[in-house]
């Protein structure tokens, strides 16, 4: 892992399936590494424990790294935030 850097943030999240999909999905747990645009990172975090990613801006540096809408965040730079509060996630990131 990396020390913190405010223009880096590592998350993990669950990929959640579609609900038009019938049978049943297993989530998968992925991490990846964001790395802050001139724009932000490029998603929206809506809800609590655990925060869902509520939008993905196009080609934002979140889209590059395959984050999408409806993703669970788990984890921000290490620390688990699946049962944090909205605004201590928002802080963390």
């Amino acid at each position: 892992m990396y020390a913190h850097n405010p223009q880096r943030a590592s998350t993990q999240a669950i990929k959640q399936p579609s609900r038009r999909r019938t049978r049943r999905h297993q989530q998968r747990l992925r991490s990846v590494e964001v790395t802050r645009g001139h724009s932000g990172y490029g998603f929206t975090i809506s809800g609590q424990s655990p925060c869902i990613l509520s939008c993905i801006v196009t080609g934002s540096p979140a889209d590059r790294c395959g984050l999408k809408t409806g993703d669970f965040l788990i984890s921000v730079n290490g620390q688990l935030i699946s049962d944090s509060p909205h605004d201590e996630v928002v802080r963390l990131i």
